[in-house]
């Protein structure tokens, strides 16, 4: 969903604002879920580190980039 946000946001070539704010949206409905996850285990999947683990670990540099232009994700 953070791809979708970045590419309506800044490269597509018209605006289109209700596909602009449904991705952006959705990826903050899914940060949302991965903190909810976090706060009550130490891992995504639970109590030991796995795959989720890692393939989250490789996009949260991504994931930031596209929160910090983005006043909804920001919020």
């Amino acid at each position: 969903m953070m791809g979708q946000a970045n590419v309506f946001y800044r490269y597509f070539p018209e605006k289109i604002p209700a596909a602009i704010e449904r991705y952006q949206k959705e990826g903050r409905r899914l940060l949302e879920v991965v903190d909810h996850q976090l706060q009550k285990h130490p891992y995504l999947a639970g109590d030991s580190y796995t795959i989720a683990d890692m393939a989250h670990g490789l996009g949260q540099e991504f994931m930031r980039g596209v929160a910090s232009m983005s006043p909804v994700l920001t919020r």
